[in-house]
């Protein structure tokens, strides 16, 4: 307590507190509110409109949408839907859509308001010449899914800003479809960084009316950065790829129907980090009747995880992914499928082991931390080949084994085996699974 008398002034009055800069979302600027609402599904930005007279009308406003039309939308609902997509600002950022009765007549409304992104998965080919109607400068996503796509009108100059084109079970009618197909994947070049194309097919009749003869076409995409082919069907025509120095991963399903020089093929993916190719075995395979392995001549200095889909039955399909691993010398993952379920041969097993023995100092292996073996026989290729990478791996942390529970082979047999190779890793461990048991070895 303060003593009696004393003068001192009295303490000023308490600051009064600021008020907030914002007290309610009317107070945000219109491009923040915009940005938040967009971030929200449509139909819950539809909703605000219960809040008041002023929100009535503010979810027409608001730029990049993202509206999902599925098959869960009835046939009464559709004018609705129509009439909500119409009042919607552009640009929309997409709007996927099912059903394939409306799909051309939905493109064509969607493509009025600019959509950032196109998504369609279609229960049956349904053409959609709608899809050029959209805005080139604008759309950066396509995903087709079950379409036929007709000639584009002569005008049409290609989507110049896509960043991504995935397209599977996509028919290209009329004339020389897979010229079209390469000249929309080079008009996106400059921007296109993921691609994949899946059960293409072209429709074309030959000279005569007869079979489908596509002709050959090039993926030319110096920018791509992720790519994924599975064009196995029949009617995809031959197709090659171009200069692709930035690709980090790359999954190629091969067709044995098909020749193809894989040694262009895989130099084109030689900046890849991520490499995957299903029928692997399929690259052994050359014109004249000749069964070759595989020649490279370009370094993969960038391959870090290699995942190869093939076999060790015959010696050309054994070399040919020794002569991959040779052109990957700082190789981290490497795994091998079996999915070919063959029989051993007795005289590529003796092949095997005496070429593996002759590698000098297996530098192909080297820098290896993990080895998988995926639904294998544990013949004796695999157990050589196995061998092999124990003793020279130095780098080894895990080799896992898995044995296709068909063969005659035991598993008991193989983990013997498999416990007896000598490792150069001390850290290296052996994990042996078969059917449901799973031994470290």
């Amino acid at each position: 307590m303060l003593p009696t008398g004393d003068s001192s002034p009295p303490l000023p009055p308490a600051p009064a507190l600021n008020k907030p800069a914002v007290r309610q979302l009317d107070d945000l600027p219109s491009d923040v509110l915009n940005k938040l609402l967009a971030g929200l599904p449509a139909s819950e930005v539809v909703r605000t409109s219960v809040l008041s007279q002023t929100w009535r009308r503010q979810w027409e406003s608001v730029p990049g949408l993202d509206i999902d039309l599925d098959d869960r939308v009835r046939d009464w609902e559709w004018e609705s839907a129509a009439g909500f997509l119409e009042r919607c600002a552009a640009p929309v950022r997409g709007v996927p859509l099912r059903l394939f009765d409306r799909a051309d007549g939905w493109v064509r409304t969607d493509a009025g308001k600019r959509p950032r992104s196109l998504s369609l998965a279609l229960p049956v080919p349904t053409a959609l010449p709608s899809l050029f109607a959209c805005d080139a400068a604008a759309l950066a996503h396509i995903k087709l899914v079950t379409c036929v796509l007709p000639p584009p009108p002569p005008a049409f100059a290609g989507f110049r800003r896509l960043t991504a084109l995935d397209l599977d079970y996509v028919m290209f009618s009329g004339e020389k479809g897979w010229e079209r197909l390469e000249a929309m994947i080079s008009a996106a070049a400059p921007t296109l960084q993921k691609l994949r194309l899946a059960n293409i097919a072209f429709d074309h009749v030959g000279a005569g009316g007869g079979l489908p003869v596509p002709g050959a076409w090039i993926i030319q995409a110096p920018n791509l950065r992720w790519l994924e082919l599975r064009l196995t069907m029949a009617g995809a025509g031959s197709w090659m790829l171009g200069h692709l120095p930035k690709l980090d991963y790359a999954y190629i399903m091969l067709n044995a129907q098909e020749p193809r020089d894989y040694g262009s093929m895989l130099t084109a993916l030689s900046s890849v980090r991520d490499l995957e190719i299903g029928n692997f075995d399929c690259a052994t395979f050359q014109v004249n009747g000749l069964t070759v392995q595989l020649a490279l001549s370009c370094i993969f200095v960038n391959l870090r995880t290699l995942k190869l889909h093939t076999h060790f039955y015959e010696a050309s399909t054994m070399l040919s992914t020794i002569s991959l691993l040779h052109q990957a010398p700082f190789l981290q993952v490497l795994e091998i499928t079996d999915n070919s379920r063959h029989e051993t041969n007795k005289e590529v097993d003796a092949f095997a082991e005496d070429f593996l023995r002759t590698l000098p100092n297996c530098s192909l292996v080297k820098n290896l931390e993990r080895l998988q073996m995926k639904s294998i026989s544990c013949s004796p290729n695999d157990m050589h080949f196995i061998k092999h990478v124990l003793l020279y791996a130095r780098n080894l942390q895990m080799a896992s084994v898995e044995k296709f529970k068909g063969h005659r082979n035991s598993a008991l047999n193989a983990a013997r085996m498999l416990k007896e190779f000598e490792r150069v890793s001390p850290a290296a461990r052996i994990c042996f699974q078969h059917q449901d048991y799973c031994w470290l070895v």
